[in-house]
């Protein structure tokens, strides 16, 4: 846990003096909101479940870098979880606030169209529950409060609307104080406007 603690920590000084040092030209970076779709599932040594769809809402940056390398980094809510594969309904789920820091490359060199993006993703629980029909119970006591993955994928930006499609692969267990493997794999499908 402090291993996390020490890299968010770093993390989020050098996110934070990037920000500010390309802010100072403002040709050089863009803001926007973004919303879609997750369509999330519990991995690992999990079974009996299948994909749950929630709701990705928030913001970004894009940072030029480059005429084709666009540093974006982003502060989203992310809804996820799983669904039990018994016919009950039950759910699991898991709202985060997550912090991806993507590098887009663009396919034509000029900032825009066709791009790839990847990077790492740290999430920190907002809160965790199951729901079986009408009854919810919170479990977020024993769901780790701070997680790290990969993200990866590719979009269009087409002026100043994007379009992403990315997977975002767990790469911490979910579930504290257990010696199995529960991590969080998102398939998400996003739309944004920049300013």
């Amino acid at each position: 846990m402090k291993y996390f603690k020490v890299i968010l920590t770093l993390f989020t000084f050098i996110f934070l003096t990037s920000i500010s040092s390309y802010a100072q030209e403002e040709d050089n970076t863009k803001v926007g909101v973004k919303i879609g779709a997750n369509f999330s599932t519990i991995a690992g040594d999990a079974t009996g479940v299948k994909t749950k769809t929630g709701l990705v809402i928030g913001l970004f940056a894009q940072i030029k870098g480059t005429e084709n390398l666009v540093i974006q980094p982003e502060l989203v809510y992310s809804s996820e979880g799983a669904q039990f594969d018994d016919n009950s309904g039950t759910q699991v789920n898991y709202n985060y606030i997550n912090i991806p820091v993507l590098f887009k490359l663009y396919a034509n060199g000029q900032g825009t169209g066709l791009n790839f993006n990847a990077g790492p993703q740290f999430g920190f629980l907002a809160n965790a529950k199951i729901k079986s029909g009408n009854t919810s119970e919170t479990i977020s006591d024993q769901i780790s409060k701070i997680r790290f993955g990969l993200a990866f994928g590719m979009g269009v930006d087409i002026n100043n609307i994007a379009f992403d499609l990315r997977y975002n692969l767990g790469l911490t267990n979910t579930v504290s104080k257990s010696d199995q493997f529960y991590p969080s794999n998102v398939i998400q499908l996003t739309a944004g406007l920049a300013f």
